[in-house]
């Protein structure tokens, strides 16, 4: 006897299962995208040009007409006295003009046609510091491929459903304290610990699902959480474009980590990962849970032995075990 085979006996793929994939898998997987791709927006570079200060009054048109020379527009501004040039009404193309070119004094001015406001724009991440916007990207990745092996080990060690839910928290404290910080060193310390977090909380998902359910289902759950991945990605833009300010979409993305934890209440414990730690009470519950929900109701005591028995050795293989894995 195999753990399908138990499995079967309080329902493979019944009403408990189904309640989860449409309560729990689909909107997390929904909300996931916007948890970890959200940073390609937040750092995007909008049109920009030298501030000066005697021109802050005009229009955006008149400001580049008058400050940005042709070769660099972005990151150079004429050498000439702008309230000259304001008390003369000079307000012709920059062509006339013959002044020396020299790197921005006060900063940048931002186009806000697109955004209110951007990480790029809130530490100026511009011209020389241009670079720093992709570091943010990169070090997102470093996180990521440096913690997934260690989330993977507390995954055997705690359980799928503990895990999921301290990365949660992990994600939703890192998005609160990104927006709440003003150096850029902490926050990019923020966002390597944020990304660290995001596979493992999309794998912890699906895993968690995926060893409750009969090995013919799995394939199914598989397409289902990669199709609300995918339309996740379609409403993050949508959900950018309408906050217009990289702290409106943190605060949405950490509002969908807080909702992770209502999980909580309802999200059972993998019953193979309770086997694998000889928790076979534990187990039997939760599968006896499963049982009622989904109008089955085998013998606690008949279930209980079938989980310690020595025949079900063979119920380890569907917890994903990340040891085995890297000696393998």
């Amino acid at each position: 006897m195999k753990f399908e085979d138990i499995l079967q006996q309080v329902g493979g793929y019944g009403k408990f299962q189904r309640y989860l994939t449409f309560y729990f898998l689909i909107p997390a997987s929904c909300a996931i995208p916007f948890l970890y791709l959200n940073l390609i927006l937040m750092v995007s570079i909008p049109g920009h040009w030298c501030y000066v200060p005697e021109m802050s009054n005009l229009t955006n048109t008149q400001q580049r007409m008058l400050i940005r020379p042709p070769n660099d527009p972005s990151c150079t501004m004429y050498d000439m006295n702008y309230s000259q040039v304001l008390d003369l009404e000079i307000f012709k193309a920059t062509s006339n003009f013959s002044y020396a070119i020299i790197p921005c004094v006060s900063g940048w001015e931002y186009d806000k046609t697109n955004y209110d406001e951007t990480v790029a724009t809130k530490f100026d991440l511009v011209c020389n510091k241009a670079h720093y916007t992709s570091l943010l990207l990169t070090l997102q990745n470093v996180g990521s491929f440096t913690l997934t092996p260690i989330y993977g080990i507390l995954s055997d060690r705690y359980g799928r459903k503990v895990l999921f839910l301290v990365l949660a928290a992990i994600i939703s404290s890192t998005e609160i304290a990104s927006v709440l910080v003003n150096d850029f060193i902490i926050f990019a310390i923020l966002r390597t610990i944020n990304g660290s977090a995001m596979p493992s909380i999309f794998n912890s998902a699906f895993i968690l699902i995926s060893e409750i359910v009969t090995p013919d289902v799995r394939a199914h759950m598989n397409a289902v959480i990669n199709f609300s991945w995918v339309f996740g990605m379609i409403l993050l833009p949508m959900v950018a474009y309408l906050t217009r300010s990289w702290v409106m979409l943190c605060n949405v993305s950490a509002a969908f980590g807080f909702g992770f934890a209502l999980s909580w209440f309802f999200l059972p414990e993998s019953p193979s990962w309770l086997v694998s730690r000889n928790r076979y009470e534990d187990a039997a519950t939760v599968m006896m849970t499963l049982g009622k929900t989904n109008g089955k109701q085998p013998e606690y005591s008949n279930l209980l032995k079938q989980l310690k028995g020595r025949i079900l050795r063979s119920l380890h293989w569907p917890v994903i075990q990340f040891k085995e894995f890297i000696r393998k």
